[in-house]
């Protein structure tokens, strides 16, 4: 293994647009780094361009953005119960809404 020699240019914060660019560029010069390092470097420059996106597209979608998520991923309801033979709780987690539950009784009876 190849030793490093670095020293610190700046202690300013990058925005996160800012240093996928830097890590893109980065990754697409020859640096000297093993298949394997190289093939890392890669993944990690992709993964910042996809959050990139993600960011630009979540801050596009408008103010109301975190309220649409929540509403579409409910929390999830969680059951306790006590296993009589072990006496240890059991946690059943359950998804539904209050809407399907009552579908389901009605399909039942």
């Amino acid at each position: 293994m190849r030793k490093i020699a670095c020293h610190l240019l700046s202690k300013k914060p990058v925005s996160l647009p800012r240093a996928a660019k830097l890590m893109t560029r980065f990754t697409a010069v020859d640096n000297g780094a093993s298949p394997v390092v190289s093939n890392y470097l890669q993944r990690v420059a992709d993964a910042l361009d996809l959050l990139v996106q993600f960011h630009s597209k979540s801050s596009n979608d408008g103010e109301n953005s975190n309220r649409e998520t929540r509403e579409e991923f409910p929390a999830k309801e969680t059951k306790d119960s006590c296993d009589k033979k072990t006496g240890k709780t059991k946690r059943k987690i359950s998804n539904e809404d209050d809407d399907s539950k009552d579908r389901k009784k009605k399909r039942k009876s």
